[in-house]
């Protein structure tokens, strides 16, 4: 567990965590883990800012410009996060990034953000298709990711009281 929280956010230390569904293959394991991280958040003067975790690294995959031969994906998969995010009493957002949905031959992405009274739930969504991408195609999927890498950079800005 501490593996995958410190996955989602280097430098964290994970206070508790508990499974919630993890017994049936057939249906996707649902963990919740609560963390505790000092140095997720950056402070500029009045003000908090700070990215979304990233559960899914497509820079790694797809860090060629072209490919000779075709990219394994292995076999077709969802990834899904859950996050939420509670505020500092009096603190208020002042960015948000928007909600997105891409979809492509090969993989879906979706992100959604939920102002909570005093959070934010925000949840990711990847589903790979494919189980390989052709170097023909390779070129192609690959201007999608890097739409995706764009949104995981977007930061969410907090006006502290």
């Amino acid at each position: 567990m501490q593996r995958i929280a410190n996955q989602l956010i280097p430098g964290e230390k994970m206070k508790d965590w508990r499974i919630i569904e993890a017994i049936d293959v057939t249906k996707p394991a649902s963990i919740i883990i609560q963390i505790e991280a000092q140095t997720f958040m950056r402070c500029e003067k009045n003000e908090l800012r700070f990215k979304m975790p990233k559960n899914w690294f497509p820079s790694h995959l797809f860090s060629l410009a072209k490919r000779k031969h075709s990219l394994m994906m292995g076999v077709p998969h969802t990834i899904e996060m859950e996050v939420e995010f509670i505020l500092p009493e009096g603190a208020k957002f002042r960015r948000i990034p928007k909600s997105k949905k891409m979809a492509s031959d090969c993989l879906s992405f979706a992100r959604s953000f939920l102002k909570t009274k005093g959070g934010l739930k925000v949840k990711e969504i990847l589903i790979g298709f494919c189980e390989r991408i052709s170097a023909k195609d390779y070129p192609a999927v690959r201007d999608e990711i890097d739409k995706i890498i764009q949104l995981q950079e977007e930061e969410v800005v907090v006006t502290l009281p």
